[in-house]
């Protein structure tokens, strides 16, 4: 009976990893940096030393200097007001349909409005959670190294063997 117990536990605690978070390497952040002449970098963040920030691009590794950054953008992922909105419009037509479908089952019942009235509900409710989820995807910090370490890929700094052709490039998705 123990022996079950402890293979149900076992195979429940490694069934809830998702296969995502088992495979992924240790990235950085992805972050937006607002320089001081009013241009922008993208890239993930993969230091921060007392005076510049390392940034993996496509094209590159680049180091800026602290004192040049006035703004950093972090994504933290996930779907943004956008995906919101569109998540709610889906939810709003397949319900809407369902119950239009169901409504039009019973006889001698005005389903007209069944379908848009379902559809503005949920745009209601996506509009209502997008900016809820705006906010939680991106985070907007202080360009100062304390407050970033913490979503850089090496958070000690660069290590001092660094070799830039051992990295994984970075993800495709932007700030």
């Amino acid at each position: 009976m123990r022996a079950t117990l402890s293979t149900v536990l076992l195979l429940l605690a490694t069934a809830t990893a998702t296969p995502a978070q088992r495979l992924q390497p240790p990235l950085g952040s992805q972050v937006q940096l607002k320089l001081s002449s009013e241009r922008s970098l993208n890239g993930e963040l993969l230091a921060v030393s007392q005076d510049s920030i390392w940034l993996l691009q496509p094209r590159g590794l680049a180091s800026v200097p602290l004192g040049d950054v006035s703004r950093v953008r972090v994504d933290h992922g996930g779907m943004g007001a956008s995906g919101a909105l569109i998540w709610s419009l889906i939810a709003g037509v397949v319900s809407g349909v369902a119950l239009q479908s169901a409504c039009s089952s019973v006889s001698d019942a005005d389903c007209g409005g069944v379908l848009p009235g379902t559809l503005l509900i949920w745009a209601v409710i996506g509009a209502i959670s997008a900016p809820s989820m705006q906010h939680a995807r991106y985070a907007k910090l202080r360009a100062e190294p304390d407050s970033l370490r913490a979503h850089a890929r090496f958070p000690q700094g660069l290590p001092a063997t660094f070799a830039t052709d051992s990295l994984i490039g970075p993800r495709s998705d932007k700030p």
